[in-house]
C-alpha cells in the first residue's frame, strides 16, 4: 500500500502506529478505509486527487507543493477539493506553495501570490493586491485574459522577440522601455508587497 510505504520512508512510528495511520488519512480526506485497497484505474478523478493528498499527508510535511491540483476536474469536484485543503490547512497548520494557471483558483485559496513569466519573478504581493492593482505589464495581461461577458475573443500574434535578458516579457509588451533591456529592479508597492517594475 502506497501510504505504507511513504511512513516506512518517513515516519519514525512503531509499527502498530503506521499499521493505524492509512486509516486516519483516508478519513482526513473524507475517503473511507476500504479506498487503501484500490488501484488508481478503479477511483474516479476527485478519488484520485484525494488519495493524492493523502499521500503527501503521510509524510507528515509542514510544506506542500500542489501543481495544478485541480485542473483537471470538474467544477464542483473542484470546489470539493479546495474546500477539503481548506480544511486540512487550518487543521494541520499547513502551509501550501499552489501552481496554478486558473486565477479564479488562485485568488480562492492564497495569500500571496507569485507572477511567474517564463520563469521569471514578474510580481508579487498579497493577493487582494496583485489583482486589483497589477504592477507589471505581463501580470495585467494575465487578469485582463481572464473570460468574462462581452470580451473579444480573437488570438493575439506574437510580437517582437524573445529576450535573453531583461524583462523577457519586452518583446511582447506595449509598455516597453529601454530600461526594461536591464534586468527589473524590485521595487516596493506596500509595506509587505514586492513587484517588478515594468
Amino acid at each position: 500500500m502506497v501510504l505504507d510505504e511513504v511512513q516506512r520512508v518517513h515516519s519514525d512510528r512503531d509499527r502498530a502506529g503506521r499499521d493505524a495511520r492509512p486509516a486516519e488519512l483516508l478519513e482526513a480526506v473524507d475517503l473511507g478505509a476500504s479506498y487503501a485497497a484500490c488501484v488508481p484505474r478503479a477511483l474516479s478523478g476527485g478519488q484520485r486527487q484525494r488519495l493524492a493528498i493523502a499521500r503527501a499527508l503521510a509524510a507528515e510535511p509542514s510544506v506542500i507543493v500542489l501543481d495544478e491540483a485541480v485542473s483537471a476536474l470538474d467544477v464542483s469536484v473542484q470546489a470539493q477539493i479546495l474546500n477539503l485543503l481548506s480544511d486540512l490547512r487550518r487543521e494541520l497548520a499547513l502551509t501550501y506553495i499552489f501552481i496554478s494557471h486558473d486565477l479564479a483558483v488562485i485568488r480562492q485559496v492564497s495569500d500571496r501570490v507569485l507572477v511567474l513569466y517564463r520563469g521569471q519573478l514578474m510580481g508579487q504581493g498579497p493577493v487582494g493586491q496583485v489583482f486589483q492593482k497589477a504592477a507589471h505589464p505581463y501580470s495585467q495581461l494575465l487578469l485582463d485574459a481572464v473570460p468574462h461577458q462581452g470580451m473579444s475573443l480573437t488570438q493575439r500574434a506574437e510580437r517582437g522577440f524573445l529576450a535573453e535578458d531583461g524583462c523577457l516579457f519586452r518583446g511582447r509588451c506595449g509598455r516597453v522601455h529601454d530600461r526594461c533591456a536591464a534586468q527589473p529592479p524590485l521595487f516596493s508597492v506596500s509595506p509587505t508587497a514586492v513587484a517588478q517594475g515594468p
